[in-house]
């Protein structure tokens, strides 16, 4: 689950180095779908954790995505990595 986890950290950052991206993943059972690397994401509303980028938080050991919510402009959520699934930009499975 670990090395799962590093490669989708891994996969996100290497994302982030061509600007934003479109996002699609399974999270809890639900398909979401997010903008990732968005000034919004990395913006001052998170008021916990510590941005290793633009798009990963780790708080209290944990790493989360901080994504931007596609179908609600201005939303931005925070997924736990490891509870990410089915990871997909531009329809490849990453």
């Amino acid at each position: 689950m670990k090395k799962k986890m590093n490669q989708l950290e891994s996969t996100i950052t290497n994302l982030l180095s061509r600007g934003t991206a479109i996002a699609s993943f399974d999270y809890n059972g639900q398909s979401r779908n997010v903008v990732i690397g968005a000034n919004a994401s990395a913006g001052d509303q998170r008021v916990w954790g510590s941005m290793t980028n633009r798009a990963i938080v780790e708080h209290k050991g944990k790493k989360y995505l901080s994504a931007r919510v596609n179908n609600d402009i201005g939303y931005v959520k925070a997924f736990s990595l490891d509870k990410i699934s089915n990871f997909q930009v531009d329809g490849s499975v990453v």
